[in-house]
């Protein structure tokens, strides 16, 4: 797992208030976390040796997609068209993470978690099941349920090391 032995998640989503939270009680039970809110961000850490270390990614799905200033490389965003102009931002940083692009050091297997407000969207479920990744509603299950797929996660990968 991660360093400390309490796993290692991978955060992104663009709303912070949600995500600081979320954080914290992952925090209280002693697992590591890395987040960030935007892709400029997330791209650097994702190519990043820290990042083999992943044990579970857990992203929004709508997170801005574009460049956030004039210097960030292009390698470090997605178009509108890749994204459906933002909505399904989470989903095709996914992909991209499952089919090894962009230099990504996150292990292509690695258990995923789509943490949205998206709960009248049919296409999540669609992209959820073609990318293997749970979808949690922030409205409907929020924190706790997130909580019992990460530590689901991490049990079963313990498990299968022991």
């Amino acid at each position: 797992m991660g360093s400390n032995n309490g796993g290692h998640i991978y955060f992104i989503d663009d709303d912070i208030i949600d995500m600081e939270f979320a954080i914290s009680l992952l925090k209280d039970d002693g697992i590591e976390v890395t987040s960030h809110g935007f892709l400029a961000d997330a791209f650097p850490f994702l190519r990043s040796d820290n990042a083999k270390d992943i044990d579970v990614f857990v992203a929004d799905f709508a997170i801005a997609y574009g460049q956030v200033d004039k210097d960030q490389p292009k390698e470090d965003t997605f178009t509108a068209g890749e994204t459906g102009n933002g909505r399904y931002t989470g989903a095709r940083l996914l992909r991209a993470i499952r089919n090894g692009e962009r230099n990504i050091n996150v292990n292509r297997s690695v258990p995923a978690i789509f943490y949205t407000n998206l709960r009248l969207d049919p296409e999540i479920h669609r992209l959820a099941e073609e990318l293997k990744a749970k979808v949690c509603l922030k409205l409907e299950g929020g924190y706790s349920e997130l909580y019992q797929l990460i530590t689901g996660f991490l049990r079963e990968k313990e498990d299968k090391s022991e």
